[in-house]
Order: C-alpha cells, then sequence, then structure tokens
C-alpha cells in the first residue's frame, strides 16, 4: 500500500497557528498522482507561510515619501519624479540600503521610459546636483522594478530622488506614475509610508536646456499657434549668465510642425550686435513677446533692448568698452 494512502496526520507549528493536514481526506481523488500533487501544494503553502512568518524587520527605519508637480521632459537626463526621506530612528545604528522597489502602475507606457535611477543627496533635502550620488540605475523598466545597490546611511534622515529618463520617441501627452513600495537594508524590510497624494506627471519635452547651443540660461517663454497650426516658441538666449539685463542677451525661436513632438534648431529673430559702437554686452534684449494676427498670419515678435547700462545710482555710463564691467 502506497504510504499516502495511509491515514497520516501531519501538522506544522508556525507562530501561533497550527495547520492539520490528515491525508486520508484526499482518498477521494481519482489516482495517486493526484493524491501526490495535492500534498506537495499544500506542504508548499505551509512553507510559503513559513518562511513569511519569519522574515525580518528594520524597526529602525522608516521611509517617507512624496512628489512636486514638475513635467516628465524627455530631452532631459533627469527628472524628479519621487522623493524618499529614509529615516533612521536611532541616527547612530550602522544600516545599509540594499534594496528599493518601484512601482509605475498607472503609467501611460512604461516601454517609453529609457531607464530609472535613483540618486541620494547627502545630508540634503534638495533637487539633484553636482554632488547627487547614484545609489541604482536599471534600463529594464517594468511596471514592478527592483533597484539593487549599496549605501551607508549615514544621517536620521537620508534623502534620495527617483529619476526617470524618457526615450526620444516618447509620446508628450503621456503620464507617469511612480510610487515606493518596499525597501530594503541591511537591516531588514523597513517600514514604508504610502504616498499620500499620489500625481500623474505629465510628459512633454525640453525644447531648450541650460548650455544647449553653449548658452548658459534660457529664460522668459512664450508660445503662440500660427494659422497653419505651427507651434512658435520665443525665449530669452541668455548667453553668459542667468542674470538680467544688461548683458549678452538676444531673443530666440524655436519652431514645430508636429504639435511639439520635434523642434526645429534653435533661430534668432532679434540681436543688436554692437549696435551704436558697443559690444553685445551693452546690448542685451530681453523679455521676449509674441503675437500671431489671426487675420493677416504676420508673426510679431518683441523684445525689451537695453543699451549701454546704469550704475547702482541709477546713471547711465559713458565711455563702456568691451572691458567695461555690464
Amino acid at each position: 500500500m502506497c504510504p499516502l494512502e495511509k491515514n497520516i496526520n501531519c501538522q506544522f507549528n508556525s507562530i501561533e497557528t497550527i495547520y492539520l493536514v490528515k491525508l486520508s481526506d484526499i482518498r477521494p481523488y481519482r489516482n495517486r498522482k493526484e493524491i501526490l500533487m495535492k500534498a506537495i501544494t499544500i506542504l508548499s503553502a505551509i512553507f510559503l507561510l513559513f518562511f513569511s512568518a519569519c522574515k525580518k524587520e528594520d524597526k529602525n527605519t522608516l521611509v517617507e515619501q512624496g512628489q512636486i508637480e514638475v513635467p516628465v521632459l524627455k530631452s532631459k537626463k533627469t527628472n524628479h519624479v519621487l522623493y524618499l526621506d529614509i529615516i533612521k530612528k536611532d541616527a547612530t545604528a550602522a544600516t545599509r540600503l540594499k534594496q528599493v522597489h518601484i512601482s509605475l502602475d498607472g503609467t501611460t507606457d512604461v516601454s517609453t521610459i529609457a531607464s530609472v535611477t535613483l540618486y541620494y543627496n547627502p545630508g540634503k533635502k534638495a533637487f539633484l546636483n553636482e554632488e547627487s550620488i547614484q545609489f541604482a540605475k536599471t534600463k529594464n523598466v517594468l511596471s514592478t522594478i527592483t533597484l539593487n545597490g549599496d549605501i551607508e546611511l549615514t544621517k536620521e534622515h537620508n534623502y534620495f530622488w527617483l529619476s526617470l529618463t524618457l526615450k526620444e520617441d516618447a509620446d508628450i501627452m503621456g503620464r507617469i506614475v511612480a510610487e515606493c513600495i518596499k525597501v530594503e537594508t541591511d537591516q531588514g524590510d523597513a517600514f514604508v509610508g504610502k504616498l499620500a497624494h499620489p500625481k500623474k506627471l505629465r510628459t512633454g519635452i525640453a525644447v531648450r536646456k541650460h548650455m544647449d547651443d553653449k548658452v548658459h540660461t534660457y529664460r522668459i517663454p512664450g508660445l503662440v499657434t500660427t494659422n497653419k497650426g505651427t507651434l512658435l516658441a520665443v525665449y530669452d538666449v541668455r548667453r553668459d549668465s542667468s542674470r538680467d539685463l544688461q548683458g549678452d542677451m538676444d531673443i530666440g525661436l524655436s519652431r514645430t510642425t508636429d504639435g511639439g513632438t520635434t523642434w526645429e534648431a534653435m533661430r534668432i529673430p532679434l540681436n543688436m550686435g554692437e549696435w551704436g559702437g558697443l559690444p553685445q554686452k551693452f546690448n542685451g534684449v530681453s523679455d521676449a513677446s509674441l503675437l500671431a494676427d489671426k487675420n493677416s498670419g504676420a508673426i510679431f515678435v518683441t523684445g525689451l533692448w537695453m543699451h549701454g547700462v546704469i550704475n547702482a545710482e541709477g546713471k547711465w555710463l559713458e565711455n563702456l568698452t568691451k572691458d567695461s564691467i555690464a
């Protein structure tokens, strides 16, 4: 007689629960193979419950998460999608971050995401900067991803930013949804607080960025749609710094005929050059404006031109040269 056909009681004790399996209760199955498969299924469930009950927890570490309402832009390497504050109750306890699990459920199309990166900002709740340290990066983007790394959590508050890079063919009408669902340290699983107000972040495109065409800053944007459906964008081209007038500044223009998915090279409709014998840094043009006349179809581009410079007392300076300070 097969041992499985005997009236055998199998019991398993896990924490406070006792599981009782009476194999004689499955005697009605038609053959021994079905009896064996049923027994394996029951035992597998028991072992799963056992290992779940023995899961290690890091009771010293908890995670708070949040978002800011900013678009996720293609043509940018980094986008601020989700921030994590990994808090150690006892700041002196040695703890290393090992894994962060992220859910992208609700994202329009995860296949348009080129990569996902988690950065550590040492001791600062700030945007990504030159001091940010990459914890982990993956190009294998699915609805749920695991970021594996190893970094010591040295502070009471340890700040991280989740960043996405979009593919160049990503739809600019999409949405990005992200939430941290699990954090593992070398001490176990940390408690992860729910994202209080999940945001569906819009996708888009960065038409102009810092140091594109060797320009320091682009500011003061304007946008119109022509009678033909073409989109025109204007902006300050602040070549040397982010400061306001006076300085070497022109008015730039970008054009798209496909609704904003791709943009043509920048054009400069307003550039006063070295008018009046003064260098360009004393002929800045700023505060771009744009008007599309629906009746005539004409396009007007305007800007504020400043010729020369005034001092701190509000007096215009004379005898300026290229070596004079703007």
